[in-house]
């Protein structure tokens, strides 16, 4: 899965070009356990949508943005990992810590039209 900062994160979901894309957002940690372990899910659910254009992955790496240092942050990521589903720069869904892909797979696809 790609990396972003979150200023590109933030500014791909803004763009109204993107409105009607469904953003699958994760945030991780580089040498934590549950956060490695996650992005082997995330991996598997974006491997389930690849030939979906209208949903897009993005992987962030916490301690390199310092997001979780922002406790005004609209999108609270305080711990990793955690991911939210964006749709029409609205957070539709999120979770934080251990997730079976099947439910990951049915945030993503409830949004989708």
């Amino acid at each position: 899965m790609k990396k972003y900062t979150w200023d590109e994160v933030q500014s791909t979901i803004e763009n109204r070009v993107n409105s009607s894309v469904i953003f699958f957002v994760c945030f991780t940690k580089s040498n934590d356990i549950d956060s490695l372990t996650m992005l082997n899910t995330y991996e598997e659910v974006e491997e389930q949508f690849k030939h979906n254009s209208n949903v897009k992955f993005m992987n962030v790496d916490i301690e390199k943005t310092n997001i979780y240092k922002d406790i005004n942050d609209s999108y609270k990521i305080w711990q990793s990992p955690k991911f939210i589903v964006i749709y029409n720069n609205k957070v539709k869904r999120s979770g934080s810590g251990i997730y079976p892909k099947e439910i990951i797979i049915d945030f993503i696809e409830e949004n989708l039209e």
